[in-house]
């Protein structure tokens, strides 16, 4: 049996998260952030916003620092700086 949910509360998607998943995410705007984390056992969609606080989850986790995401928000899927 897999648990599949659509959550929007942050809480809920960091308390999910292990090291035997992965998550494929984007930055929307802002602070808002899209994610689908997916694991043996789970698949998680989360749509919401994250806190500064919230960036800070451990290595592993499979959600990247604040940092690289907002690195990787600026180029396109092709891997080239957006607009480009």
């Amino acid at each position: 049996m897999r648990l599949f949910a659509k959550v929007s509360d942050p809480e809920l998607l960091l308390k999910s998260l292990n090291e035997a998943g992965t998550a494929f995410y984007r930055l929307v705007e802002g602070n808002i952030v899209e994610a689908v984390y997916f694991s043996t056992s789970r698949t998680i969609y989360f749509l919401g916003e994250l806190t500064p606080r919230q960036y800070e989850v451990p290595e592993g986790s499979g959600l990247p620092r604040r940092a690289d995401q907002r690195r990787r928000a600026a180029r396109n899927h092709h891997g080239r700086p957006a607009g480009g």
